[in-house]
């Protein structure tokens, strides 16, 4: 062997004297520098160090359920206001309620623990024929339905609304009545910018 690998090989045999608890310090020169500076050093800690294999994707399997979601961005049209022909007219809103109401209800008997889900399915319901009779709209609708027994004392329904009419938003409602069942149908429409 050559002299300097001799004298590598004692210099780690003196480190490993040390460092089996030898009382003799160790020196800072026997440590070999780093190869990686540490600007580039990486805590295994750090977030933001940390990036993705796959960009900004959490992970392969995320990928794979729901595919690449991108978010569609559409540039504003800076309209306030609906055309002409994009109006909602409110009597065609009040012949969809009435028809839909009419047609629903006609043979139904009031029973108070299956209006509370009948009137969930025919604001649904009305919600639905609203936006096949206006599409593509900017419009958002709120739509209520209230059923109750004819037998019983009156009720008052009132709705209060702040909006503006030269924009396009606008309101219809709609009453079916007989001897087994009563029902009031609102919709409010009102224009989204």
């Amino acid at each position: 062997m050559s002299a300097e690998k001799l004298s590598r090989i004692d210099s780690i045999d003196d480190t490993d004297k040390t460092r089996k608890g030898s009382h003799d310090t160790l020196q800072t020169d026997s440590r070999r520098p780093s190869i990686i500076t540490q600007s580039r050093r990486q805590s295994r800690f750090s977030f933001a160090s940390r990036r993705s294999l796959f960009g900004g994707h959490g992970s392969l399997i995320g990928m794979l359920r729901g595919g690449v979601n991108k978010n569609i961005k559409y540039e504003n049209t800076y309209r306030i206001q609906p055309k002409p022909n994009e109006r909602i007219k409110q009597k065609q809103l009040r012949n969809l309620i009435q028809t839909t109401l009419d047609h629903t209800l006609k043979d139904v008997i009031y029973e108070p623990l299956q209006a509370r889900i009948l009137s969930m399915n025919l604001a649904n319901m009305l919600r639905k024929n609203v936006r096949e009779l206006n599409t593509p709209s900017r419009y958002k609708f709120v739509v209520q339905v209230h059923i109750g027994s004819p037998e019983r004392n009156s009720i008052f329904i009132s709705s209060q609304s702040v909006w503006n009419v030269e924009m396009g938003d606008t309101y219809a409602s709609a009453i079916f009545s007989n001897s087994k069942i009563f029902a009031v149908g609102i919709i409010h429409a009102v224009y989204f910018e």
